[in-house]
């Protein structure tokens, strides 16, 4: 019997991941490559490496041409064992650091914040504040941390402390919660907000609705990765885009190539980013 050929993608055994478009659109991209292939697509979940079968183990059974993995910071150990069997071409996306040998396919933080605090400052914004994801996990949102400060120093605008939050993940609650928890115990609010991305600034967005607070003539919000919602937020979101359907199709084209020796491994495409204004700032 002829064994059907398969790219796989491994991701969080997470509910959360259906509900994020930041992954669902880089999926519909990944389809829409192999849909003109042989190959079929093996969705992976992985567990916390606690609860798990060893990676190895896994990929083994698999008999995949190729993996792409969306969560590779958050699965080490899979990671460390896909890297270790080498007939297999891996694909990660994000989370770049340089150096870095793995075949990858990324957007750097840097070009996008920097836009974000460019338009911010042209606007007159003076307290740029800013909403983090947790960082223990994700390069991408501790290069965002360290390049906000980078870029306020550059730009002659102190880092405040006080202005700064952390959600406790990536998702419009926690954007709700912190934006919510900056109004009522900061002394003096930001005039601007940078969000890790665009869910956490959707959150943002209904805190100064309820609380009152007119944006952009109050409080501007950037968002980050340029989502479907975003369009049709109260106000509008102004966000970074990253091509997400593209980076996804380049991952596929990346994995297949390295399958049929097309190409050598190590290889780290990078895609530009924009600034996409809307009515939030």
């Amino acid at each position: 019997m002829k064994r059907i050929k398969k790219i796989g993608v491994l991701t969080a055994f997470n509910p959360e991941v259906f509900r994020s478009e930041y992954l669902t659109r880089v999926l519909a991209g990944v389809i829409e490559a192999l849909r003109e292939t042989p190959y079929q697509l093996q969705m992976i979940f992985a567990k916390d490496p606690a609860h798990a079968e060893g990676a190895a183990t896994l990929l083994e059974h698999e008999h995949l041409s190729g993996l792409l993995v969306l969560s590779w910071r958050l699965h080490q150990c899979y990671r460390e064992d896909a890297d270790k069997n080498a007939k297999l071409p891996v694909v990660y996306l994000n989370d770049y650091e340089p150096g870095v040998k793995a075949n990858m396919v990324y957007c750097r933080s840097k070009m996008g914040i920097y836009l974000a605090v460019k338009h911010l400052v042209k606007r007159g914004a003076k307290r740029i504040g800013m909403l983090r994801a947790p960082g223990a996990d994700s390069l991408d949102a501790q290069e965002r941390f360290r390049v906000y400060q980078e870029a306020l120093c550059e730009n002659n605008l102190n880092f405040d402390e006080s202005i700064v939050r952390t959600c406790a993940y990536f998702f419009p609650q926690d954007g709700y919660a912190q934006t919510m928890d900056m109004l009522k115990n900061t002394a003096q609010s930001p005039d601007a907000l940078l969000c890790f991305n665009d869910d956490i600034a959707f959150g943002a967005l209904k805190a100064l609705r309820d609380s009152g607070v007119e944006c952009p003539k109050r409080i501007a919000v950037i968002g980050y990765d340029d989502i479907e919602k975003g369009k049709y937020a109260s106000p509008a979101l102004t966000t970074i885009r990253q091509p997400l359907e593209t980076m996804g199709a380049e991952m596929v084209h990346m994995a297949l190539d390295l399958s049929e020796n097309k190409m050598s491994g190590g290889v780290q495409r990078e895609f530009p980013q924009e600034l996409i204004l809307r009515d939030s700032a």
